[in-house]
Formats: structure tokens, sequence, C-alpha cells
């Protein structure tokens, strides 16, 4: 039947788990369950059909197994004797419980309103890969690009192209150690909050709708899965970004070479940046006023909230790249970035890293968001954006905290508006906050710095995946509805 294969329990000493993504059935914890090695390679057609219809995204090793609640009773020899060995027929498919496609899903809401308001406000952040992606697009051709970490950083010409580095395979994993990677790290990494905290993830089923985009997209070689599945080059590559771990200690967890650990995570970010660069959207006026939360009643005209973000850096090499990323304000060396919120809390505009040097007027200008907006928008900035001629020209109205301007205090009128702007724009701060949760921002390592746009697109992308800023009674539950079709782009 439709839920699988159940028969009378039996002891089991071995710690078998099921192979098969979203299935946690492990031989100890189910004493009911059956266990199942995949067809031989000389069974080439029915091991390829398991591998299919299980959707296998990683090289299949002899210790690999399937469970029985993914295959129907009458796969089995004589399923309803009293026996404690079962034996599938060679005809046998799995056809029960199988995984279904992430990108597929579509999220309905329709038990209340507020439920269908939430899904309107999570719909960019959905835990779905979406279907938007052009994988016939320029960006989506692999070249190859040598690393160089004693090259002088220019921080206005990261990452102008998505390149990919070379990989190779290390000698030292050119045997088995498929089969023993699994058990050392990812089977420990058995819940959604272990992820979250070792990733950055906060759910098993957004990893898999990641995996299962980069699956379709064909960017990585089947050939260089024999060595790491899609899955492990994911979450090495993650546990990279948020725990900052040194490129050693991530070879001892995955038992390989450091070298090629820093090759594969290298390839995985700019992988990454192409799948997830729509999860940053540019919504319309419509759907930002679908979703306007209620401490913007007053500014509800407002169709985004910008800020700058600065991430510390090694001191650079090269006095010239010293002198453009010097922030006076940090007093160190850093990054500097543009970013932008609806105000609903979906990072919706992202710029490129400029050096720390580089005032906010000047990063507003140069982003060009200024053509993004019409006519009758309105921006909320801090004090910071000095940008009053720009808006000005474009008939664009702009939302800023009030200055002294030779005053002792602030007048009644002033100090009001100070304040409800403050409870406006806190929410980016909130979201600028949870990006500096990974590590890798807390001191960006010089080994990186080529990557250091792709990995900033990757964390926001993450952040909109994640649970929404703004709780549901923060809204108006009498918005219009409007209905969108899930996508992730």
């Amino acid at each position: 039947d439709g839920q699988g294969a159940i028969f009378s329990p039996r002891p089991n000493k071995s710690n078998q788990f099921c192979s098969v993504f979203g299935c946690n059935s492990r031989s100890r914890r189910n004493p009911d369950l059956r266990f199942h090695t995949f067809p031989s390679e000389n069974e080439k057609n029915r091991r390829t059909k398991w591998i299919n219809a299980l959707r296998i995204g990683k090289k299949v090793s002899k210790h690999m197994v399937v469970c029985s609640l993914h295959f129907k009773r009458d796969d089995y020899f004589l399923p309803d004797t009293h026996s404690t060995k079962r034996y599938l027929k060679k005809i046998a498919v799995p056809t029960c419980n199988l995984p279904k496609s992430t990108i597929l899903k579509q999220i309905c809401f329709t038990k209340s309103a507020q439920a269908e308001a939430r899904k309107r406000r999570t719909i960019k952040r959905a835990t779905q890969v979406v279907k938007r992606i052009d994988f016939s697009s320029e960006e989506s051709k692999v070249t190859i690009d040598n690393v160089n970490d004693d090259d002088g950083f220019n921080i206005y010409d990261t990452l102008k192209a998505n390149t990919f580095q070379p990989e190779t395979n290390d000698v030292s994993i050119q045997v088995t150690t498929g089969d023993f990677k699994i058990p050392l790290l990812l089977s420990f990494i058995d819940n959604d909050k272990k992820l979250s905290t070792l990733t950055g993830i906060h759910s098993y089923e957004l990893l898999n709708s990641i995996i299962e985009c980069l699956q379709l997209s064909q960017l990585v070689p089947y050939r260089k899965l024999q060595t790491f599945s899609l899955e492990e080059r994911v979450v090495m590559t993650l546990i990279k970004l948020k725990q900052n771990m040194s490129y050693s200690v991530l070879a001892i967890l995955f038992n390989c070479s450091s070298t090629n650990c820093k090759r594969i995570i290298f390839n995985t970010i700019d992988m990454l940046s192409i799948i997830l660069k729509s999860m940053i959207p540019w919504p319309s006026r419509n759907e930002i006023n679908s979703n306007m939360p209620l401490c913007f009643k007053h500014y509800s005209d407002t169709r985004i909230i910008v800020d700058c973000i600065e991430i510390p850096l090694m001191k650079p090499k090269h006095l010239s790249s010293s002198i453009i990323t010097y922030s006076q304000y940090k007093s160190t060396y850093t990054a500097k970035f543009m970013t932008g919120i609806t105000p609903g809390g979906i990072l919706s505009f992202i710029t490129p890293a400029y050096g720390g040097r580089a005032s906010d007027k000047f990063i507003f200008e140069n982003s060009k968001l200024i053509d993004k907006l019409e006519a009758g928008d309105a921006i909320m900035a801090d004090k910071g954006f000095l940008i009053d001629n720009v808006c000005a020209q474009r008939h664009i109205k702009l939302y800023r905290p009030p200055f002294l301007k030779g005053k002792t205090q602030l007048s009644k009128d002033e100090a009001l508006l100070n304040v409800t702007i403050a409870s406006a724009r806190v929410h980016i701060e909130r979201v600028n906050q949870r990006m500096k949760v990974f590590s890798v921002f807390q001191k960006f390592p010089s080994s990186l710095i080529s990557k250091l746009d792709a990995i900033f697109l990757i964390i926001s992308a993450i952040v909109n995946l994640s649970q929404p800023i703004l709780a549901d009674d923060k809204f108006d539950s009498d918005n219009s509805n409007l209905d969108f079709s899930v996508e992730m782009s």
C-alpha cells in the first residue's frame, strides 16, 4: 500500500539508517522495518530505477540502504508469512513515500485571512526552490579562473563574472572514502536545529530544495559527484560561511585534503550565487502595499528602506586597497554594502562591495537604485544618506530623521517624527543583524576576498528564506488579498 511495508519487529544490533532524503528510519529505532542495499552495478537498469525513483543526488555506496517503507508488501516474497527475514522480488522498485519535488510544490493557505496574509509576506522567502532560474543564460556557463591569494584586492572589481575554480581529485581520496564520509558528519546533523546551528539553513526542506535546484542546473559534472555529493558540497560551504571554520578543520570533518576542501567551497559559492540570485526580488508597488506593516501607517508610500552594513576585513596587503577600505567610523578596514528592504521585511536590493571609505551618499548614487523607483515612491533612510537633491529630481519622497542643525534639542513634532521613523527603520537593522550571525562576516578572511560579493548575495538570500522578521500581529489582516504563484528565483 501507499504507507510502505511494515513487518513484525525483530531485534537488530546494527545501526543502519535509510539513505532516502527526508526518511528518518533507523534499524535500531524501527525494528518493524527491513533494510535493503541497492541493486549491484551488474543490475544497472534496476539500480538506475532505484536511484531515479528515490532522487539520490550522490554516489551510491555499498553501505547505503533503503527501508521497507518505500516498498509495497507485494514487492516481497511471501509477505504474510511469519518470518524475520524478508526478500525483495528481483523486479521490485521503490514506489512508496518517495521524495517529492519541492520545486513543484505549491503553498496554499486557505484556513483564514491571517494565513493568506502570511502567505503574501513569506512568499519570497518560502522554503521552496523557485522555478524562475534560467539556466540557459550566460551566467550559468562554467568558466575557469585560477585563485591567487597574493593578488591585490580591488573591491570594485570583485566578482564581475561568475567564475569557477578548477577542481581536481586528491590522491588521498581516490579510494572509497565516500563510504565513510556520511557517518562522520552528515549522519550527526539529524534535525533542523542542528542544521540551522551549523549552516544557517533553518530546515532540511530548504536544504533539499537548494540541492535539487543545483541538480537541475547541471553546474557540477556527474564525474565530480563521484567524490562528493551535492549535499556534502553545500553543507561544507555553508558551514564555512556560518562557522568560519578553517579549511584544515573542514578537511577533517569531510575526510579530504584542505586544498580540495577550498576548491570545493570556491566552486559551490559560485554555483549558489547563481541559483539564489533571484531570491533578492524587486516587488511591485501592489505587492508592497498588500504587505504593509502597521508601523508604516504614516509612511505607506515607502517603497524601500535603505541602510549600509560594514564587514570587517583583514588588513589588505597593498596600500591602494588599504586606503579605499579604511573606515573612519569603524576605525578598521571594512567592505561596505548598501542593503534595502521592503516595509514587510524582505531584502529587495543589495549592492556590490565598496570600500569602507565610501560614503552612504556615494554608494546610493552609484547603486542606480533611484532608477528602480517610480514618481511618488518614498525612501526611508538614516541621517548618513544626504540624498535630498537626487530624490527631489526624481520626485521621490525621502523619510529621514531630522537634524538638530545647531539647535539644542528637537521640537516636539521633530521628536515625534524621529521616534516614528526609528520604529519603522529598526527592521532593516534586524535584517542586517541576521546577516552578521554568519561568522565569516565577523572578520572576513583574506582567502575568500575574491568571493565577497557572491557570499554576501548567498547570505542575503538565506536571510530572505528564513523565518519572517515581522510577526503576523504587525500587519493589518484586512489587507487586500493577492494570490502570488510560489516561485523561488
